[in-house]
């Protein structure tokens, strides 16, 4: 059941709903594509079961999520974004980006590739107007695609769509160091730390990668 908000201003409102840390990172877990619930659970180490439960519960009352049937790889029952939730995104990656900040000089410790390819959606759209690809770019393990179009830039986790036309590679702890600034892209290039392959691979890289000016 919603939620009275009464008088309450527009971020109150928004906090009662996703303000919790467990509901805003399981928002940013299906950020880019529905996922089933052991696999949400992967993504957010230290919820517990029940907690999970709830949180989703939660969620789908307020009709920020949805249950969904997840064809690939195997038949089973997920979870998605509803239109709604899928909203919350570009927020998502903002409050990604201010995070790095912190990671500067915090200790270093798991992180979500979700997190990085929230970031690098939202430097492709911001920066990758002119660009006409269908990207994959796999963060550690994790395969994320974008496809730049007259529409802008969309982006989703896996590897379906079209036969992408280039392709990046990168650690996770690399991708966020590019990302912070921590990491020159000129160097990461060098030490193939960054892999590329495809024509406009160096461009792609240049929009994702390089610390703004």
């Amino acid at each position: 059941m919603s939620k009275t908000y009464g008088q309450q201003c527009p971020i109150a409102m928004a906090l009662d709903v996703i303000g919790d840390r467990w509901s805003l990172l399981i928002v940013r877990e299906l950020a880019l594509g529905p996922l089933r619930f052991t696999d949400i659970a992967a993504g957010l180490p230290g919820i517990g079961t029940r907690q999970l439960t709830e949180r989703l519960r939660s969620l789908t009352e307020e009709g920020v999520i949805e249950s969904v049937r997840l064809v690939a790889p195997a038949d089973a029952p997920g979870y998605a974004l509803t239109e709604t939730g899928r909203g919350l995104a570009p927020s998502l990656a903002a409050l990604a980006a201010w995070g790095l900040r912190r990671w500067r000089t915090a200790t270093r410790g798991a992180s979500s590739p979700t997190s990085v390819a929230l970031m690098l959606w939202s430097r492709a759209a911001r920066s990758g107007s002119a660009l006409r690809l269908q990207a994959e770019v796999t963060v550690g393990q994790v395969a994320f695609n974008y496809a730049f179009t007259d529409d802008g830039v969309k982006g989703w986790r896996g590897r379906g769509g079209d036969q992408p036309t280039v392709r990046l590679h990168v650690d996770l702890d690399d991708a966020l160091a590019l990302l912070s600034g921590r990491l020159a892209l000129e160097q990461a290039l060098r030490s193939r730390r960054l892999g590329l392959q495809g024509q406009d691979a160096d461009v792609l890289a240049r929009v994702m990668f390089e610390a703004p000016a």
